[in-house]
């Protein structure tokens, strides 16, 4: 079993004070290993889907963390405060995906 599938369907949380979702993202995908990919970001009410794994540049998960909160939140949610999410999985991306037994 690889160290990216012992973290399937665990939650990391993320804390952000107001205007510092980035860096406490930033210290969320910095406590993963690379390989792990997160599914979602639960902010406030909201369950974000992200679909995103996690590589060597750190910085590039966390922006398109941020591109898909903006998306369902408004340009505003990296002003946000409070406590979140990311929902782990290590399966493949939608886009991945055979269809319809289509490989």
């Amino acid at each position: 079993m690889t160290e990216a599938a012992l973290w399937a369907g665990r939650e990391v949380e993320v804390r952000a004070c107001c205007g510092r979702l980035r860096w406490a993202l930033l210290d969320a995908v910095g406590s993963l290993p690379i390989g792990v990919r997160v599914a979602v970001l639960r902010w406030g009410p909201a369950e974000i889907p992200v679909d995103v794994e996690v590589g060597a540049d750190e910085a590039h998960t966390v922006d398109v963390i941020l591109a898909a909160a903006q998306r369902h939140l408004g340009v505003g949610a990296a002003c946000y405060a409070g406590r979140g999410a990311l929902l782990i999985d290590v399966g493949q991306s939608a886009d991945a995906a055979p269809r319809c037994g289509v490989p």
